[in-house]
């Protein structure tokens, strides 16, 4: 059993599936057991880690939504959600400034695991095999990274990465329109203590916090390590109306 605080990133607006899903967030889309991916998400860390401690961080609109939705299936587990005090998407401070708006909330100084809140993964890895992996890879930045095979998929969509043969990230283009390979970065994380300090020093530099991996060439120019934890690639991301039919049928 692992013992690590966990942040959620649940705050987008959804602007590219309103049609299909209304003002439903992504989080709550139901897959083919019944169950939503944040269901999943919460079992699966609840099931491997030591009385977990789960933070969420969602925007005005969503967050009484989900925030009933936890009370009824986990009302006596560690969950808390947090309001970013956002009320339209024109205001949104991106994916890495939310986890900067959490880890100032929180006062938290210590390492993190870092978790998307739409994305289908449990066919293809474990939040334990995750973990497992971290131990293995301590003080290092990690993230997980699978192989599309067909480059088209990531164009100005995904985190494209190129490894070396340590599985070692050494070069990243976040959504790029000529991606170098078929492997994308998939928004799972592990933050050391460390990596949140060179986070708030990114943001200071004016760096871009919409997408969490435009913060992975930042960790590289500065020498870091970041480690590719390698998985299958039954993994979908709920960011367009075509992969929220997947999802439903995952």
């Amino acid at each position: 059993m692992h013992n690590l605080q966990t942040i959620i990133l649940a705050a987008g607006f959804g602007k590219r599936t309103k049609g299909i899903l209304g003002n439903i967030p992504k989080t709550l889309i139901k897959t083919s057991d019944g169950k939503t991916i944040l269901d999943h998400l919460v079992e699966d860390l609840i099931f491997n880690c030591k009385q977990p401690q789960i933070f969420l961080i969602t925007n005005s609109l969503f967050y009484k939504t989900i925030k009933n939705h936890l009370h009824l299936h986990f009302s006596n587990k560690n969950i808390f959600v947090l309001d970013d005090l956002i009320k339209n998407i024109m205001q949104r401070r991106g994916a890495l400034g939310d986890l900067l708006f959490s880890v100032e909330k929180l006062k938290y100084k210590g390492d993190l695991l870092v978790l998307p809140s739409d994305t289908a993964y449990w066919n293809s890895f474990s939040i334990k095999d995750l973990l497992d992996f971290s131990k293995k890879n301590e003080n290092h930045f990690i993230t997980v990274v699978r192989d599309v095979n067909d480059r088209n998929i990531i164009r100005n969509r995904f985190g494209c990465p190129a490894l070396n043969a340590k599985n070692e990230i050494i070069e990243f283009v976040e959504k790029p329109s000529y991606p170098a390979s078929s492997l994308v970065a998939t928004p799972f994380y592990i933050y050391r203590k460390k990596h949140i300090k060179l986070l708030k020093t990114y943001a200071q530099k004016e760096g871009r916090l919409d997408s969490p991996g435009n913060f992975i060439p930042y960790l590289i120019e500065n020498k870091e390590t970041v480690k590719a934890f390698i998985v299958n690639n039954k993994i979908i991301d709920a960011g367009v109306p075509e992969d929220i039919t997947r999802v439903k049928k995952y």
